[in-house]
């Protein structure tokens, strides 16, 4: 008698683009393929039935969460591979519990973030959107506030990821200085990449930009106050690529009424943004959507990533990418 395949599970829509189409081809030769064919995600009911008998299921914004009851009901699970890296939408603690395993694809966005970062940086110190409007508009070519070269600045990272670290890498040319606050980093682990830890008042009040990489958990919403806010001098420039939450967005819109600070923004604490949200009125705010991990780079490494690390677990090797009870204490 044949032995049973491995049965995955993917809750993630056809044409979801995070997870390409190679990935799924190479899964369904190896373990027993069961997609999502309904083209919407699926509610509770429909998850619980599609997953009752699943070793894997495959989980990430196209697929939304995961009903309580499943860990229960899924008695085959033995682990969930989640496209992206917040996991909080699976009820990892719950998983966990269970000793049904997690892995995400962390490094998946690692690249496209830290570039879009830097993108940030380089617009808002040359206020480079202002200017394209300008253009367009055929108006004078005007400077409204300082200019300044990247070269030799002083960056504060808030929280030393992935993202953050390949970013250091992008800074080196520039010769910039980094300031580091993340508390749950050892200093020499800081500055072994060649920064320098500090306190976050002391970052907040010795950088010229400030880019936020920390998760969103309870200790860190809001971490960007107006206490904060009022440490940056004059002209600092606030880029935040992480999560929407971690800026009291009512005090920066306080601080960028003044027009002495400069934001730029990838996230949000409610998105999409409000098309009446006071952000929209700052001339000072550089507003992207929320896509600073998409590319087609990003959907191929993180897709790659995911299969191998779900073939090595069911080869009973222990995947790059597993979610640990410790590392939910910091992630978003």
């Amino acid at each position: 008698m044949a032995e049973r395949r491995p049965k995955i599970a993917c809750l993630l829509t056809e044409n979801d683009e995070n997870f390409t189409p190679e990935a799924r081809r190479r899964l369904a030769e190896e373990f027993e393929w069961l997609p999502n064919r309904l083209g919407r995600q699926m509610n509770d009911q429909e998850k619980l039935a599609f997953c009752h008998d699943a070793d894997c299921i495959i989980a990430g914004r196209s697929g939304g969460g995961l009903p309580g009851e499943l860990y229960s009901a899924a008695a085959r699970l033995k682990l969930i591979a989640v496209v992206g890296g917040t996991v909080r939408q699976i009820r990892p603690h719950e998983a966990l519990e269970k000793g049904i395993a997690i892995i995400n694809t962390p490094a998946g966005m690692q690249e496209a973030v830290a570039e879009y970062t830097l993108a940030l940086m380089l617009m808002a110190l040359r206020d480079i959107p202002y200017f394209i409007d300008q253009m367009k508009m055929g108006r004078k070519w005007q400077a409204r506030r300082p200019y300044y070269n990247l070269t030799g600045k002083t960056v504060g990272l808030v929280g030393l990821g992935l993202i953050a670290r390949r970013l250091v890498e992008l800074l080196q040319p520039f010769h910039a200085k980094i300031l580091v606050y993340d508390p749950f980093l050892d200093g020499d682990i800081i500055r072994s990449i060649g920064a320098e830890p500090v306190e976050l008042d002391y970052l907040l009040s010795h950088s010229h930009i400030v880019s936020l990489h920390a998760g969103l958990t309870e200790s860190t919403y809001h971490m960007i106050g107006k206490r904060e806010i009022a440490l940056m001098p004059p002209y600092t420039i606030l880029i935040n690529t992480a999560r929407g939450a971690l800026i009291d967005e009512e005090a920066l819109v306080e601080r960028l009424r003044r027009g002495d600070l400069v934001a730029a923004l990838n996230v949000y604490e409610k998105e999409p943004l409000p098309v009446d949200h006071p952000l929209h009125q700052v001339p000072n705010a550089i507003l992207t959507p929320h896509s600073a991990g998409k590319s087609m780079d990003t959907y191929r490494i993180q897709s790659e990533s995911l299969v191998e690390d779900i073939l090595r677990f069911f080869a009973g090797e222990k995947p790059h990418f597993l979610v640990t009870r410790e590392m939910l204490e910091r992630m978003t």
